[in-house]
């Protein structure tokens, strides 16, 4: 017979680790939940044959059960520790945004796996499992998994919230500031061989003075970008087959100042062969 006790002093959790338990199809499971001074424990016995097999599914109940029950708490822990200057609104958002991560199936079955590895190592040599002091000093391997993907979460926050203020910053310049010329052509290629011409089919000479670049780079044409913004067109008229991120950028910025082109004779003279987007 193995015997087992799963100790924690809430027993709201206990209880939801009966119910997990309960519900497995396992034979020759024996359980009981007995108080003793502050904790509330969980009394496993296993009086079967199968030693392995129920030392696996153990691992896998505790592992789920963590999963569920605590990533949240680790999660929200190391942002109140490490990253207490984001507000409680971002915070919420840096929880969701990490539990989806998490929750994508490359990486959902990586941290399970780092989990129970660890777990079933120390059922093996254990009979006593204190969640709160697991949780707090042993799964190291797994909450350093958690934090890695919170700090990837962070970088990706950060970059599309300075994304968004740029936008913002260039659509409020674009408003206010008199346009140069009433429109310009944008012959876009995403292979950085971008060409922009005026009216009468003028090549215009990009500018190197980075006057409206920001300090990070969205794309491979802030030249081209720069150009665009110093000349200030009334209209933008891009004549395209692609519809990759700086073409949707241009539209964010420009709004209906901006115009794809759905074929005509520059796109023919630039061997274009255009879809039609929008006009």
């Amino acid at each position: 017979m193995i015997s087992f006790c799963i100790k924690s002093l809430d027993k709201g959790l206990i209880d939801k680790l009966e119910s997990e338990i309960d519900a497995i199809e396992f034979q020759n499971i024996i359980y009981l939940q007995k108080d003793f001074s502050k904790f509330h424990n969980l009394i496993i016995h296993y009086v079967g044959y199968h030693k392995n097999d129920f030392y696996n599914v153990l691992s896998e109940i505790l592992t789920s059960f963590i999963i569920k029950n605590y990533e949240d708490t680790i999660i929200l822990r190391q942002l109140h520790i490490e990253f207490f200057y984001f507000s409680k609104s971002e915070q919420f958002d840096l929880l969701n945004n990490t539990k989806k991560l998490l929750n994508t199936n490359h990486i959902a079955l990586s941290k399970k796996k780092i989990l129970k590895e660890h777990i079933l190592k120390f059922i093996l040599n254990n009979r006593k499992f204190n969640i709160n002091g697991i949780i707090d000093f042993r799964i190291c391997n797994y909450k350093n998994f958690i934090y890695s993907q919170l700090e990837e979460t962070i970088h990706n926050y950060v970059i599309e919230k300075e994304y968004l203020e740029y936008v913002h910053l260039l659509k409020d310049y674009i408003s206010v500031k008199p346009s140069q010329c009433k429109s310009i052509h944008l012959i876009y290629s995403n292979s950085n061989e971008s060409t922009l011409i005026d009216d009468y089919g003028n090549v215009i000479t990009t500018t190197d003075e980075k006057k409206y670049l920001s300090d990070i780079s969205f794309s491979n044409n802030d030249f081209i970008l720069n150009s665009i913004l110093s000349i200030l067109p009334k209209k933008l008229i891009i004549h395209t087959c692609s519809d990759d991120n700086f073409i949707q950028f241009l539209q964010s910025i420009f709004e209906d100042r901006c115009q794809l082109c759905s074929g005509c004779k520059i796109c023919v003279q630039y061997n274009k062969k255009c879809k039609k987007y929008l006009n």
